[in-house]
């Protein structure tokens, strides 16, 4: 009798074991696949945890299916957002600030790139006509703004926000001083080669071939933090409609572990190790490039991904004071880490 008691605690405990494991591996396994699109301002390594999320397939291994869309700067990427037209955007805070002064509410849910890496390029011509050298301190080279030409993606993206900013604290009125759309990287590049400008907001990994090859000549380098007031600023976030996310709660949270995950790769690699992930995203880009890009914008990816007050309210006052939105906006209602 005892035996058979225990035979049967037994194979009891042996079916409580089965249906445990089996429900463990049921809590464990992949969540439903869902398709999202995001749409991203420009391919440039200020997006660096997008490029190593999709490399090492974090957005898979969250069971999503991400289908990014480059719109050529930032605000399309945030029009296409507001339009429904895709579900995420990774975007600068510029056009989005804009649309809320619009009534058209989007709010930045994981940052993705912590600092300006974006530097101020200078044209041979206009560097020989200035008599410029590297010597030159930052209030000479603000002073010599005057006159110039300077060159940006499109009016109300973050390089314009750059541009507009740098004249003001130079002392001039952005409205005054010529400021040309001419496209992201290459065009941006081949503007500045043809003299169609004089100085240009250029961004990773075109900057570093453009100064290799000898198509310019660094100016002002924001990423060293040459200007120091723009030291934490929330370059890069990832953006989502609040009714949508409300809706999509899970998905939403996906998202965020995915670059989160990408956040922290970032933090704990090589510059080398960068570079070897890139190459695959930008394989004209010269390897020697690649990897100072790599080294620059490394120290500009926040660990954590979260999104800090500074960070969010510098980016405000930077648009603000180039003349591209009307007054601050509370951080909190633009911004939130409740999706960690």
């Amino acid at each position: 009798m005892n035996v058979r008691r225990r035979m049967v605690a037994t194979l009891g405990g042996l079916a409580a074991a089965a249906i445990s494991r089996s429900a463990a591996a049921q809590s464990a396994a992949p969540a439903r696949t869902v398709k999202v699109r995001m749409a991203q301002a420009v391919d440039a390594v200020s997006f660096l945890p997008v490029y190593i999320a999709r490399h090492f397939k974090y957005f898979e291994q969250e069971g999503l299916v991400v289908e990014v869309i480059v719109t050529g700067s930032s605000g399309p990427d945030i029009a296409a957002l507001i339009a429904g037209e895709v579900e995420f955007a990774a975007s600068a805070g510029a056009p989005v600030f804009n649309a809320w002064h619009q009534g058209q509410k989007m709010i930045g849910i994981q940052n993705i790139f912590n600092n300006t890496t974006t530097r101020i390029v200078i044209s041979n011509d206009a560097a020989k006509r200035i008599g410029f050298d590297s010597s030159w301190n930052l209030d000479r080279k603000m002073k010599a703004l005057k006159g110039m030409k300077i060159g940006m993606t499109r009016a109300g993206a973050l390089t314009d926000s750059f541009a507009r900013s740098l004249v003001t604290m130079a002392g001039y009125v952005p409205d005054r001083v010529e400021i040309l759309a001419v496209g992201s990287g290459a065009p941006m590049t081949a503007a500045v080669k043809q003299g169609k400008v004089d100085l240009a907001t250029q961004f990773a990994p075109f900057t570093e071939e453009g100064i290799a090859n000898g198509d310019f000549k660094l100016y002002i380098d924001l990423g060293s933090g040459e200007v120091p007031a723009w030291k934490e600023n929330l370059v890069q976030a990832l953006f989502v409609r609040p009714d949508w996310a409300a809706k999509n709660e899970d998905t939403t949270r996906r998202m965020v572990r995915a670059l989160d995950r990408a956040n922290k790769w970032v933090a704990d690699s090589s510059a080398p190790e960068l570079a070897k992930v890139l190459k695959g995203f930008f394989p004209s880009i010269q390897d020697n490039a690649l990897l100072e890009a790599a080294r620059l914008n490394k120290l500009a990816v926040r660990a954590d991904g979260r999104i800090s007050k500074e960070a969010a309210e510098l980016a405000m006052q930077l648009h603000l004071a180039g003349g591209g939105m009307k007054s601050m906006i509370p951080w909190e209602e633009v911004f939130t880490n409740r999706y960690h």
